[in-house]
This record gives C-alpha cells, structure tokens and sequence, in this order.
C-alpha cells in the first residue's frame, strides 16, 4: 500500500495532462471524476510530493523495484513516458510495452503486467463500474490490479440500496477507501468538447455515451 501511495505522490499529473489531452482537462487524484455520484475531493490529501513519496517506499523498505506496464494507445505511451521518469526519482524501473486493447483484460488478469494504463468514461454511477473494476468479484477481469479489499467490497454491497441518503454516504465511503489505498492511480479528467452548425437544433453532450443523435434537427 505505501508503495501504491508513493507511486500517486511521485506523478506529476500536470505532466501527463500535457501531453496526453494537451492541457485539456483537470488532475484528479481520485478514480472518479467530479460529476460522479460520491465523489469525494481528494480525501486523501495527495500531491505531487516526491520527497513524500521517497519517505513512503522507505517506509515500505523498498529501496528499488522493477515493474513492467501496458499501454494501448498513442498518448498512454506519451504519458507513460512521464511515469517512468517520474518513478525513477523514487528507485521504481519502469518499463513498457504497447498491446492491443482487446487483450489487456486477458493480458492484466493473468498477471503478465505489473501495472496497465487505461481510460474509462465517468459515468454518473458509479455502480455502474466499480465492482467489476474494483470489487473482488471483477478479478480475473477487469480488475487489473487485482484489489481485493473487505471494506470496498461492503461499501459496494452498501450503494445498492434505495435509500438515496445511505446509498451517498456509501459511495463516499468507497471513494475514501479508494483514494486511500491506491489500487488505481487516477491522473486528469478531459473535457468534452461538442461542435455544431448554428443552425443544427438539440445538439447536447451526455456524460455517458457522448453524444445523442436522435435529438438532433435542422
């Protein structure tokens, strides 16, 4: 876990946001964006510290470690390039190799890479992806890092209530848990952008699935 927290305080994430979106977005130290039901803002204080992170991997007496990664696109292999000088300070050799996306879940549950990166669509619930993604029943699928914690897993089963006041306070919980213990490193959010003629009528962005056409008229 320290190592994990080390690896979130020795990234700089202003860095990746750079050169992955080109400045277009916001760092986020969270695995939910802020349009997520129970997002919670970085409840765990982290920053770009790396003398934080040096007394972190100290602490864990791990004084250097090799670690192999996936990427699946051009500007995962750009950000990549940040992590890896970034992991460096802090005594972590990070190499990597580009894959196809459609067998890094193959690939991640199967314990060929230490660490992947990827991107996901906040979706509004997130119970709509955090089980499968983080929950223990996702291992072997797309839990790539094969977190498996009683207190997220009980925060999960605690969201699934209609009660909307407990159902919050359990996804806050869960976000708070996440953050703390790092299983994904969240880097920036992007922000979605939306081109229209002036005279095309019901063009909208939809959090979810980017766009809906079917409201769309001239």
């Amino acid at each position: 876990k320290r190592v994990r927290q080390a690896v979130s305080y020795a990234v700089n994430r202003e860095d990746c946001l750079s050169v992955g979106a080109e400045g277009y977005g916001a760092v986020c130290f969270n695995s939910l964006s802020p349009s997520t039901e129970g997002y919670v803002e970085n409840p765990s204080g982290y920053s770009y510290d790396v003398e934080k992170a040096k007394a972190l991997m100290a602490a864990a007496g791990v004084t250097s470690l090799d670690v192999k990664a996936a990427v699946v696109t051009d500007a995962q292999e750009r950000i990549m390039q940040v992590v890896q000088m970034n992991l460096k300070e802090i005594g972590i050799n990070l190499t990597f190799s580009r894959v196809d996306n459609t067998v890094l879940t193959e690939l991640m549950g199967n314990n060929e890479y230490d660490m992947c990166m990827n991107e996901y669509a906040h979706y509004q619930d997130p119970e709509l992806f955090y089980g499968r993604y983080l929950g223990a029943v996702g291992i072997g699928g797309n839990n790539w890092a094969h977190y498996q914690s009683a207190e997220a897993d009980a925060a999960i089963a605690a969201a699934a209530t209609t009660d909307a006041a407990a159902r919050q306070a359990a996804l806050e919980e869960l976000n708070r848990i996440i953050c703390d213990d790092q299983p994904w490193v969240g880097l920036y959010t992007e922000e979605l952008y939306c081109l229209a003629h002036a005279g095309v009528k019901g063009v909208n962005i939809n959090l979810e699935t980017t766009y809906w056409y079917h409201t769309i008229c001239y």
